[in-house]
């Protein structure tokens, strides 16, 4: 059986979603990273009930590692034409393209609809947060999750 699971091909479905979800702003690498793991950890970011990938107990350790997938990912998307790079004076950002857009929403699957539920509730929670208060956010949120397995 073919594994997708933390794949690149899995990122670039989630985030096809995320940029989906956030229309015409452009998002960075960075702010990708963080929302993504906000929706994966929706539980664990009070915007979901559960994680959509379980619990786990590093969860910050992950994000570091999924930065590395994410980009390898966008680029792939970039590259195939589903996500364009724009530059601005904050850095590099991206959007999803027209293309993006119409394989985005030929999907029919229950993952796709649960994670994409989840990312709209966290454009809403934390949309208006700048990506170092985002960050912030997500430490905490894994520092309280390393304390509730060492005090369970």
């Amino acid at each position: 059986m073919l594994e997708l699971f933390g794949t690149p091909f899995e990122l670039s479905l989630r985030i096809l979603i995320l940029l989906d979800v956030h229309g015409e702003t452009p998002i960075s690498l960075n702010r990708l990273t963080n929302l993504d793991f906000c929706c994966i950890h929706g539980g664990s970011c009070n915007v979901a009930i559960n994680n959509l990938h379980g619990h786990m107990f590093n969860i910050y350790g992950e994000l570091a590692a999924n930065h590395a997938k994410m980009k390898e990912a966008i680029s792939y998307l970039t590259l195939i034409g589903y996500a364009r790079l724009t530059f601005s004076n904050s850095g590099f950002h991206y959007l999803i393209t027209d293309e993006g857009h119409q394989f985005i929403h030929s999907l029919n699957d229950r993952y796709y609809y649960a994670y994409h539920e989840i990312a709209g509730i966290v454009k809403m929670e934390y949309g208006a947060l700048s990506d170092d208060k985002l960050s912030e956010k997500i430490y905490a949120f894994s520092e309280h999750s390393l304390k509730g397995v060492n005090n369970g």
